[in-house]
């Protein structure tokens, strides 16, 4: 999942980090490598002449050398001076200075090469030398289709987790891939929607939960639904879906089909009847036969027509749901940030992001979050109805940024 993602994220550390890997490789070569020596028949006659005369001078300036005879003051020195015992040797006043001196630089050495070792492993972060790495980040950020102002949050608040701060060269790349995760993270935590506790604290008001489900045309509404339906049921909910889809062909009948698979009942009007009435009769069988959920499908919308998005208002106006669920395909590209203003404008509390088995990029999953700041409920990535992964934003980024 997200694998395109990660491949980028690995290509612009790979690349930020390979120099500084292979230098120690080239110290170490040139460490074993001897100097060339060139064959004999490649000298020239001039370069022995040389050499000749240049070992001949050493020669001549050693014999004009003269050594003078040391003089003896004396065969046979005075009986009173007496040689020092050698069991009980004593050390001189110079001798102690010496030895003060010799210890005293040695544990002058030891502290200055502790010190440049630290400075050597220890460097601060600035904020020039991360400006190049922040520059590649940005662009994998921004071709994975995040927003430019997610972007730019992820990136200034790394940058201030960094500069100033110092940390082991040889752990500089943990440190900014850290400061990657962990800004990328404040954005898709959002407070999260436990979806079976919420339905039961409505329950225990004596009505059932009403979700509406709402988004782009193709987007994946109407499937994502009866996924979730088949959820809750396995946790012992009751559910009820209500066909609010009065717009698209077959729209219906594809819902319909879902509910006889999963033995679900299904409250529908005619094509072309008012979707905010198929939910509140959907709420009344609901509340009539003791169910829990009324899980309902609408038409997709265009989020630039004006009057489909007021139909939703009608929805929301007239039946009051407890939770607008936007269904978003991960693969719309920069125009899902277009999408999600317009439908927080209406209202949300929640996603469900699609078809993220097709698309291996992240950007979709970070501007929803930066925009609406509300949660990823639910992953969805394949036709099965199994095929629904609750979000969670630690797992997603620990695959993404594992070795």
């Amino acid at each position: 999942m997200f694998d395109f993602f990660k491949k980028k994220i690995k290509e612009t550390f790979d690349k930020t980090f390979r120099k500084e890997e292979k230098e120690p490789e080239k110290e170490s070569i040139k460490e074993n490598q001897t100097e060339p020596v060139l064959a004999p028949e490649t000298i020239p006659e001039s370069t022995t002449e040389n050499i000749e005369e240049q070992s001949k001078e050493p020669e001549i300036k050693s014999t004009t050398r003269t050594i003078p005879e040391p003089k003896i003051i004396s065969e046979n020195p005075p009986e009173s001076i007496n040689e020092p015992s050698k069991e009980s040797p004593t050390e001189s006043p110079k001798e102690q200075a010496k030895e003060s001196i010799a210890k005293s630089v040695k544990e002058t050495l030891k502290e200055t090469f502790l010190s440049v070792k630290k400075k050597a492993v220890e460097k601060e972060i600035t904020q020039k030398e991360l400006d190049a790495f922040f520059y590649d980040i940005e662009l994998v950020l921004l071709e994975n289709n995040a927003s430019y102002g997610a972007t730019n949050q992820i990136i200034e608040s790394a940058k201030k987790e960094l500069v100033g701060t110092k940390a082991d060269r040889f752990k500089l790349k943990q440190a900014l891939e850290t400061s990657i995760k962990n800004s990328i993270f404040d954005i898709l935590n959002q407070e999260k929607i436990d979806l079976i506790e919420k339905i039961k604290e409505v329950n225990q008001n004596g009505e059932p939960c009403v979700i509406v489900f709402l988004g782009f045309n193709g987007a994946g509404k109407t499937t994502n639904l009866a996924k979730l339906g088949s959820l809750l049921k396995e946790n012992d909910l009751k559910c009820v879906f209500a066909a609010g889809d009065t717009f698209r062909a077959a729209a219906i009948e594809q819902l319909k089909k879902h509910a006889e698979i999963l033995n679900i009942p299904l409250i529908s009007h005619q094509y072309g009847a008012d979707s905010a009435a198929v939910i509140f009769d959907a709420k009344k069988y609901a509340s009539a036969h003791n169910l829990d959920v009324v899980l309902c499908d609408t038409a997709g919308r265009v989020h630039t027509d004006k009057n489909l998005m007021e139909e939703l208002k009608k929805i929301k106006r007239v039946n009051n749901p407890h939770l607008m669920i936007l269904v978003a395909e991960s693969i719309t590209g920069s125009d899902i940030e277009n999408q999600v203003e317009q439908f927080c404008k209406i209202g949300m509390d929640g996603t469900i992001l699609t078809k993220t088995d097709i698309d291996g990029k992240i950007g979709s999953a970070i501007s929803v979050c930066y925009i609406s700041k509300k949660p990823i409920l639910y992953l969805s990535c394949g036709q099965k109805y199994k095929d629904l992964n609750e979000f969670d934003a630690k797992k997603v980024l620990d695959s993404v940024f594992e070795e």
